[in-house]
């Protein structure tokens, strides 16, 4: 009889065993982020980091001629996110001729990769703000604006785009806060342009983009590249400094991004 128990017993912990195994075979995996979502840093905070520099040299960072791409979705992301930084270098040089024409441009690309309709009525606030010469609010507004479009994007779950207008505001961001400490050099600020979380999280949400045919194009190649390229500059920097010599190299880097989109 105490057989029977002893082998009855030692049955019940063999089943109890292999019931534990099965349920660690059967649990789930957790589930991998291919995307990150930070929005871009503001860009009115940015610039007004180079108080030093003058309206006029605002003025000539940003071309008389917009910047444009053909009539692509994918392209067109990466344009809107160029002017929205654009926008912004405009209310520090107060020009309202260019920054007139370039919110209108940015409506314009905003409704050829569909955005929400509720952020489209952002842009008459823009357009109202620009003719009432309230520069103060002008910068908060397009701050607004583009973080009301990122998050558009990337609820509506269309990272590729989410991905390409952050791409193109920070290159753009970049490009004419390279391009104004170059004009006017003082090493304390080139502090500015260590911003290693957002360039790590577009190096990997690039990687990770679901269009096949987007992999294949020559800007996305030279985006990934050069990307590569200015994280090993901003990452050589003692004490968030940066030679003259390297701003200006960034400033070539992120121009041959810009111009691999046209």
């Amino acid at each position: 009889m105490i057989k029977k128990i002893i082998v009855l017993l030692l049955i019940a912990l063999l089943l109890v065993g292999c019931g534990g195994k099965e349920k660690k075979a059967e649990a789930t995996p957790t589930a991998k982020i291919e995307f990150y979502f930070a929005p871009l840093p503001p860009f009115a905070k940015l610039f007004s980091k180079l108080d030093y520099i003058e309206t006029t040299e605002f003025d000539s960072a940003v071309s008389s001629e917009n910047y444009k791409v053909e009539q692509d979705v994918l392209k067109s992301a990466f344009a809107l996110g160029v002017l929205s930084a654009d926008a912004v270098v405009l209310t520090k040089a107060r020009n309202k001729t260019k920054l007139a024409a370039i919110s209108q441009a940015m409506i314009e690309y905003s409704k050829l990769i569909a955005i929400d309709e509720d952020v489209l009525m952002l842009a008459d606030e823009l357009q109202s703000l620009i003719k009432a010469d309230e520069w103060d609010k002008l910068e908060n507004a397009l701050d607004k604006y583009k973080s009301k479009v990122e998050l558009s994007l990337y609820d509506s779950q269309e990272y590729d785009l989410f991905t390409l207008l952050q791409l193109g505001g920070w290159v753009e961001g970049l490009n004419k806060t390279c391009f104004l400490l170059s004009l006017n050099y003082k090493a304390e600020k080139t502090a500015i342009i260590d911003e290693k979380g957002i360039l790590n999280q577009l190096i990997n949400n690039l990687k990770n983009v679901k269009n096949p045919e987007l992999k294949k194009m020559s800007y996305y190649t030279i985006s990934t590249t050069n990307l590569t390229k200015i994280k090993e500059i901003i990452y050589s920097g003692e004490n968030s400094i940066y030679s003259l010599e390297k701003v200006k190299q960034i400033t070539t880097l992120t121009d041959e991004i810009k111009k691999s989109f046209h």
